[in-house]
């Protein structure tokens, strides 16, 4: 509905414009805001376009009444049934509640220097924190409920969620438990749509980033990817020898290397940089070979492909806007330029 709405609006410059006189209208002091396009590579989008529904969301509904009037617009009369019901309300700030806790995770999974045993962490902090909004329910209610308050000062209307009538099951005989269906529209929406949606995103985290309980257990196919990208440089079997045997005695070798500076004391010595200089500076490249060739290849890969699709992102909006802004025959030239470079061009012929 986001990039429905995106394409309503911002498809026609006049739309945009009435939008825009609306928004001052409403809110003379605050700064004008346009809609945001909802992009499958820019997870932030979903978020921003959001709220910004949400911040004009009167400005919003007082332009596509005057396009209903205007143009006779059917897809504007739907907009307004639409944004103008719980249902609605509720979606919303139910993925607002989640786009806000994992936007900061998004961020920092993007960013070019990203820290695994951060980004780590922080995976399994907002996987527990979104099971905890499990037991937020109410809190949305009331955010919904404030919402609703305030605009109905303004003569909005809302549609309440819709009731669903389910026929009475008979029970059987011998039957204890009655099996009868959730009738509260409210319950409904909760058991049905809050709960399956958290549950999802939940499980997708596990599945993307595979959380395990036991971290010492070794994987049936551990390393076997890498191995068969990089064959003349890794084994697989020689890979699970080796780092079951770093493993344990890691932390032998991390007192060997850092020796204790007193007696009867102890240190907490796990530090990152110290394990770097740990791998680069012991005989770990002659004892374990496998192990220090996968840490070279790792330092040289990216963390992420988010440069790459932020890149082709952005030549999509370029692209995008050029073909808006200018006629197809200018392109079609211009693209013949960039593509035939190498062709002479006699310059006097084209004055």
């Amino acid at each position: 509905i986001l990039a429905k709405v995106y394409d309503f609006i911002c498809s026609s410059k006049n739309r945009v414009f009435v939008f825009e006189q609306n928004q001052k209208e409403r809110n003379p002091t605050w700064p004008v805001r346009s809609l945001k396009r909802v992009t499958t590579t820019r997870w932030s989008s979903h978020s921003t376009a959001l709220n910004t529904i949400l911040i004009t969301w009167e400005a919003l509904i007082d332009t596509l009444e005057d396009l209903h009037k205007s143009e006779s617009s059917s897809d504007a009369s739907t907009f307004i049934d639409y944004f103008q019901t719980e249902r609605f309300l509720y979606t919303c700030f139910v993925f607002k509640r989640i786009f806000g806790l994992l936007d900061p995770l998004s961020k920092i999974l993007q960013a070019i220097d990203t820290d695994l045993i951060i980004a780590s962490e922080m995976i399994i902090s907002k996987k527990n924190q979104l099971l905890k909004l499990r037991d937020e329910f109410d809190s949305i209610i009331f955010e919904v409920n404030e919402f609703i308050e305030v605009h109905s000062e303004e003569n909005f209307t809302f549609t309440p969620l819709s009731q669903k009538l389910h026929r009475k099951r008979k029970r059987m005989p011998g039957e204890q438990a009655s099996d009868e269906p959730t009738t509260d529209p409210l319950n409904n929406f909760k058991y049905h749509t809050f709960y399956i949606v958290i549950d999802i995103i939940s499980n997708e985290i596990d599945k993307k980033f595979e959380i395990k309980t036991n971290n010492h257990k070794m994987p049936n196919d551990a390393f076997e990817s890498i191995s068969l990208i990089y064959p003349n440089f890794l084994n697989a079997e020689l890979l699970k020898t080796e780092f079951m045997r770093l493993v344990n005695c890691f932390s032998d070798l991390e007192k060997t290397y850092h020796l204790p500076e007193s007696l009867h004391k102890t240190y907490l010595i796990s530090d990152d940089g110290d394990n770097n200089d740990l791998f680069t500076d012991s005989s770990i490249k002659d004892v374990l070979p496998n192990i220090y060739m996968l840490i070279k290849i790792g330092v040289a890969l990216p963390v992420s492909s988010a440069s790459t699709e932020r890149s082709f992102s952005e030549l999509k909006l370029i692209k995008t806007r050029l073909r808006s802004t200018m006629a197809e025959p200018r392109l079609e030239g211009l693209m013949r330029i960039a593509c035939k470079q190498d062709i002479s061009i006699d310059k006097e012929n084209m004055i």
